[in-house]
């Protein structure tokens, strides 16, 4: 039954992953933003610390949510699923991507891989894993190096 299953569940792991990776994106940057509001006036530096605590917060949540799905948590359909309904606003990427995220957690597989069954399932056979070629690997690390390089390098050349 896992085999069924196996390539919705590394879907949806893999947008856990998404999460995990924005959120701490967010992280990083609101960190990045601390020594630029020391030189700001105080009426637009207290707005700013709010606005990075604001920041912080959502990235935390997003990196909890990313575990969640990594972990085919059940809880974590409902805050996905307010964060895809916002993301369907940002179109046209924002909308394919939030209806993508959507229908991986509402549909029938998607059910029974949040499901207490499927948990039980994957506890009794931890042996079975999906196969990733090296190739792919290899394209996911250059995209993963290409965000990291596109985030960090301006957050510290600024």
């Amino acid at each position: 039954m896992r085999n069924e299953f196996l390539k919705h569940e590394a879907s949806v792991k893999s947008v856990g992953i998404l999460y995990f990776l924005f959120g701490g994106m967010l992280l990083i940057s609101q960190i990045s933003m601390i020594s630029m509001i020391f030189s700001m006036t105080p009426e637009i530096g207290v707005f700013m610390v709010f606005t990075m605590i604001l920041y912080l917060l959502v990235g935390i949540g997003f990196i909890f949510i990313g575990v969640g799905l990594r972990k085919l948590r059940r809880w974590v359909r409902i805050p996905v699923s307010i964060f895809a309904g916002l993301g369907l606003l940002g179109f046209p990427f924002g909308t394919l991507i939030s209806l993508y995220i959507l229908y991986l957690i509402w549909c029938a597989k998607g059910k029974m891989v949040f499901s207490t069954e499927y948990a039980e399932i994957i506890e009794a056979t931890p042996d079975i894993k999906l196969k990733t070629s090296f190739i792919t690997k290899l394209l996911v690390a250059c995209l993963f190096i290409a965000f990291l390089a596109a985030i960090l390098i301006p957050a510290f050349t600024t």
